[in-house]
C-alpha cells in the first residue's frame, strides 16, 4: 500500500510508518552487504538509511531539499545528491583507510583484511593492535635514539668547550 492510498483510508501516520519501514530496508540491506562482503553495496545502504532516517527527522524536509538539488543537479550536469555524498564518504573513508593503514602497517594491515574478510573480527582487531603496538613502539625507540644522540652530541660539545675554556685559562 502507497503512502498516499494509506492516508485516503485515513490511516494518520502511515507515511512515517513506510518511512521507517524503508528506513530499517537499508539496514537490512546494508547488514546483508556486509556479511557477503560487498563493501561498497553495504556503505551505499548505509548511506542510503541515513537519508531515510534524516528524511524521518526532519519530516520529509531533508528529502524535499534532495529532491530539488537532484532537480538543479541535472539541469546544471552535477551528480544527485546521493552520488554526491557518497563520493565524498567514499573519498573520506579511503583517506582514513590510507591512514590507518600506516599506522597498522602494510604487513598486520593485509592480516587483519584476511581475518575480517573470513568472518574473524576479533582475529582482524587483534593484528590491528598488534600493528598499531608495532608502529608506535618503533617510533619510541627511534624519537629515544634521535634524542640519546643529540644529547651526546650536546655533551661532547659542553666538553670541547670546557675543554678548550680550560686551555684559555689554565697557564
Amino acid at each position: 500500500m502507497t503512502e498516499s492510498a494509506a492516508e485516503e483510508l485515513g490511516l494518520e501516520g502511515a507515511g512515517e510508518v513506510v518511512d521507517v519501514a524503508e528506513t530499517g530496508l537499508h539496514a537490512a540491506e546494508g547488514i546483508y552487504d556486509a556479511v557477503t562482503g560487498n563493501w561498497d553495496g553495504a556503505a551505499d545502504s548505509a548511506l542510503s538509511m541515513s537519508e531515510s532516517a534524516l528524511g524521518v527527522a526532519t519530516g520529509g524536509l531533508s528529502t524535499l531539499a534532495e529532491e530539488g538539488w537532484d532537480v538543479v543537479a541535472k539541469e546544471a550536469g552535477l551528480p544527485a545528491a546521493h552520488e554526491a555524498l557518497s563520493a565524498a564518504t567514499h573519498a573520506a573513508g579511503d583517506a582514513l583507510g590510507a591512514g590507518l593503514e600506516s599506522l597498522v602497517g602494510d604487513d598486520q594491515a593485509y592480516k587483519s583484511a584476511v581475518a575480517f574478510d573470513s568472518g574473524d573480527i576479533l582475529g582482524g582487531l587483534g593484528h590491528m593492535a598488534e600493528g598499531v603496538a608495532s608502529t608506535v613502539s618503533h617510533t619510541v625507540e627511534q624519537d629515544v635514539t634521535d634524542a640519546g644522540q643529540v644529547l651526546g652530541e650536546a655533551a661532547s660539545g659542553v666538553e670541547q668547550g670546557a675543554e678548550e675554556l680550560w686551555n684559555e685559562v689554565a697557564p
